[in-house]
């Protein structure tokens, strides 16, 4: 499928409770220090607009309070598109920290979440933030090179959906 942007997504109390659980002091993160795992090797060249930044990252897990909000946002994704969930191999959550020296033009690290070709990423926007979501649709193999990322900026509220083997 081609990146599609679904807004709003979730009723503003579903929202707002995914919202307080994530920035709750109870909620446990995890700090890593770069966007993927150190074992990622890009199969792109080189490009002086990736900037890799510190993230936190949380799962979420079937005992979390707000898993059936998650499950329900993926549910509603697939019934729109008209698709079925076959498995979801993980839910999780990040927050990417702010670096110095990024702009605009910078984008964290584009990687791809699955190699098959039926595989889908969600991405749900928990609140408005400064960092565009890119979505590289036209990866040339070939050359190796990213090419010009469809943005989505970041809406409270909004999912995006997309294939899972293009990189973003």
């Amino acid at each position: 499928i081609q990146p599609h942007r679904f807004s709003p997504i979730l009723s503003s109390s579903d929202q707002q409770q995914i919202k307080s659980y994530l920035y709750s002091l109870n909620t446990a993160w995890t700090i890593a220090n770069s966007t993927v795992s150190n074992k990622f090797i890009p199969e792109y060249n080189f490009d002086e607009r990736v900037m890799d930044t510190f993230n936190c990252v949380h799962i979420i897990e079937p005992t979390s309070p707000i898993y059936s909000i998650c499950m329900s946002l993926a549910e509603r994704v697939c019934k729109d598109l008209s698709l079925s969930i076959k498995v979801i191999n993980r839910i999780k959550a990040n927050t990417l920290l702010s670096e110095q020296g990024f702009t605009p033009q910078h984008f964290n690290v584009p990687h791809r979440d699955h190699d098959i070709e039926n595989a889908l990423s969600l991405i749900y926007y928990v609140d408005n933030s400064d960092g565009d979501t890119c979505i590289f649709t036209e990866f040339d193999a070939e050359s190796k090179a990213l090419g010009t990322p469809q943005r989505y900026k970041p809406v409270q509220g909004s999912a995006v959906v997309f294939n899972s083997n293009v990189y973003h």
